[in-house]
């Protein structure tokens, strides 16, 4: 058994006609392009190395863009998981300080930590605690 050629598949003869009609589409263009005056080729040729300027500009300009966006995505997408955390922890640190500050008991002055101290202090302190007290609870009253 023998595998079949491309001459009996018939490729040769479609390969065949497939450069004819190369050859007859390259004849043609030549001979438009023959026929051109000398201002239409030389816009031609003008448009041609401004295609190409653009070509290795544009390339040159597409990887520092690429590097750009690569960079600006980086950072969009870092910035909202690192900033997140950082600020609902600081806000958190900021919030139990100031709740601790707010119901410290005021300490007692060293003088009236004594033996001796008077009747009338303690009493006044009791008035000042009591005070204190009544102004934090006012609203609940």
């Amino acid at each position: 058994m023998t595998l079949p050629t491309n001459s009996s598949l018939g490729l040769n003869a479609n390969e065949q006609s497939q450069q004819q009609a190369e050859k007859q589409i390259t004849s043609a263009l030549d001979s438009l392009n023959d026929n051109l005056s000398d201002t239409v080729i030389a816009d031609i040729a003008q448009v041609r190395a401004k295609a190409l300027q653009n070509c290795q500009t544009t390339n040159q300009t597409t990887i520092s863009s690429r590097l750009t966006n690569w960079l600006n995505s980086l950072v969009e997408r870092l910035v909202p998981k690192v900033t997140l955390p950082i600020g609902v922890a600081a806000a958190l640190v900021i919030a139990l300080t100031y709740n601790m500050n707010l119901h410290k008991i005021p300490e007692i002055p060293l003088a009236m930590t004594t033996t001796d101290m008077p009747t009338e202090d303690i009493t006044l302190l009791q008035d000042l605690e009591f005070i204190q007290w009544l102004a934090e609870h006012e609203q609940e009253i």
